[in-house]
């Protein structure tokens, strides 16, 4: 058996929906028996003791864990960077790991474990472009420093190894330092997202969905924009968005000030079993993101037969056929975009777009890539 620990700014005990903390979770739940993981990680102050391993479940599974910092993972309104916070924890408690394959998904925290376990084995993950995403994030420090990031970055792919990487802008930038880089890869879960009891569009409006983080690398705001644009060009329909973080209130209130209330629905976050449930409801998925890798819910929307409409970001392109399971608009303006969901509501949703990601399912995609990780064969 493989052993592998996540060393990450995630907290196992509090569910996430998406990004990183879902792609964490998916390695772990559907894993296999042949490999055993642990979490180095953080969780909510008061919680429990830091520095300790505990027995916690993951999707019905048992893994060890040892916080080594108190913090709200997933909180993005933070003085002191998450990735420096772990750093100090790793330092300070430097849990036991054996001969573990240590998983890295951020670069500095990548590099920063090189140092405190040089002779590990270790797998890094990257899952955005960072130098594209500092033109605009206010968020993040390293938009001030981006050369040190660099040396970050080049540090963590140099060192591990193999470097996993979901942008192929980013694989052509860390390629020329590591060997191993490759293209990474998502997936959706089947048991969830699947076209059986998909609803029949006759005689009803078409349904449009929208769902990520309510944070400015997915631009909520802007699919806010679109929406009331096709009400203006006269285009019946309805939309529901669901998600939550520091722009909730943002998009609450453009929704009302676009008197889009008594048509855009905004469920809050959602479980899978109800976000395949609303993808099913639903005629389209609109991504109106400033940034991706691959992103899991083009894929989860597909899997539920529901065409796609994206801006041209990350490897998007490259995943959607226009006219075959959704569009690309030519730009990220409002009206372009508008225009892009008009094309894609021509469109029958159903089996013929579940197939083009049968391909991507969970229990076919981790297993080969966990033994891609411990250098078996897949």
């Amino acid at each position: 058996m493989t052993r592998h620990v996540i060393v990450h700014q995630f907290d196992p005990t509090r569910h996430v929906a998406g990004g990183i903390a879902g792609y964490i979770r998916d390695l772990i739940e559907h894993g296999g028996e042949d490999h055993d993981f642990a979490v180095v990680g953080v969780e909510k102050r008061g919680k429990g003791m830091l520095g300790r391993w505990r027995t916690v479940d993951i999707g019905g599974r048992s893994i060890e864990f040892m916080p080594v910092a108190h913090m709200e993972a997933g909180n993005q309104q933070r003085f002191i960077p998450h990735s420096f916070r772990l750093a100090y924890g790793l330092l300070r408690y430097r849990p036991r790991l054996d001969d573990a394959i240590i998983h890295n998904h951020r670069p500095e925290l990548g590099a920063v474990t090189s140092v405190i376990f040089p002779k590990a084995r270790r797998v890094q993950f990257i899952h955005d472009d960072a130098l594209e995403a500092f033109s605009w994030r206010k968020e993040t420090m390293w938009r001030f420093f981006p050369r040190v990031f660099q040396l970050f970055e080049r540090r963590a792919v140099s060192t591990a190894e193999r470097a996993l990487v979901m942008r192929s802008s980013t694989l052509s930038r860390v390629g020329r330092h590591s060997s191993t880089a490759v293209m990474g890869a998502n997936w959706y879960d089947a048991r969830y997202f699947h076209t059986t009891g998909r609803r029949s569009r006759s005689g009803s409006r078409p349904r449009i969905g929208w769902a990520g983080r309510f944070e400015p690398p997915k631009d909520p705001l802007t699919a806010v924009g679109v929406f009331a644009e096709l009400r203006a060009r006269g285009v019946e329909f309805e939309a529901w968005m669901a998600g939550a973080g520091t722009l909730s209130q943002d998009v609450r209130t453009a929704v009302d000030a676009a008197g889009l209330g008594g048509i855009v629905r905004l469920p809050g976050v959602l479980s899978p079993a109800e976000l395949a449930d609303e993808f099913r409801q639903s005629d389209l998925f609109l991504m109106t993101s400033r940034w991706e890798g691959i992103p899991r819910a083009a894929i989860e929307a597909r899997a539920c037969g529901v065409p796609v409409v994206s801006t041209a970001v990350g490897e998007l392109p490259a995943m959607i056929t226009d006219g075959v399971n959704g569009f690309v608009s030519s730009s990220r303006s409002i009206g372009d975009i508008a225009a892009t969901v008009e094309q894609g509501l021509t469109l029958t949703p159903g089996e013929s777009i579940a197939v083009t990601v049968a391909d991507l399912e969970v229990g076919l995609i981790v297993p080969k890539l966990l033994n891609q990780v411990a250098g078996g064969r897949g």
